[in-house]
């Protein structure tokens, strides 16, 4: 899977620069850290420090033309406009059509782990991040 954002203007994408903390850049940069990890391909491009690769992107310099500014961010997923206008959650991009056939996978194997083993079966929440270190089991321990 493949993730590019399309940033309006920022000092950065992190959210952690200027005056105060920007709490929605914070959570979105957190939501890319841990699909990274998961193997997905991220690339974000910020309107005023990478105007080059951003103007190269013909359907984002089409819906800045047609809409201003205010269409950014823009969300591709694979190829795709996933999201304009505001930054998609986390759950949002796991759950395209990717995530989807991937959820279907695992179910078909947890139900044949069913069949086959006469033992219980928890299921567990997909969490953002994996749980590593004894703060985030005691986290991942709440939801048992």
């Amino acid at each position: 899977m493949k993730i590019a954002i399309y940033d309006p203007p920022l000092c950065c994408s992190s959210g952690l620069c200027g005056p105060t903390l920007d709490p929605v850049l914070v959570k979105m940069n957190d939501a890319l850290l841990a699909l990274q990890k998961q193997g997905v391909e991220v690339k974000r491009f910020n309107l005023s420090q990478q105007i080059k690769e951003v103007m190269s992107n013909k359907t984002v310099v089409e819906l800045i033309h047609k809409n201003g500014r205010k269409i950014l961010p823009v969300t591709f997923v694979n190829g795709e406009v996933f999201r304009t206008g505001e930054y998609p959650t986390y759950e949002e991009l796991c759950t395209n059509n990717f995530f989807r056939n991937r959820r279907q996978m695992q179910l078909r194997y947890l139900q044949e782990i069913k069949e086959r083993f006469n033992l219980p079966v928890l299921q567990f929440p997909l969490l953002q991040e994996e749980i590593k270190g004894l703060h985030r089991m005691n986290m991942a321990a709440k939801n048992l």
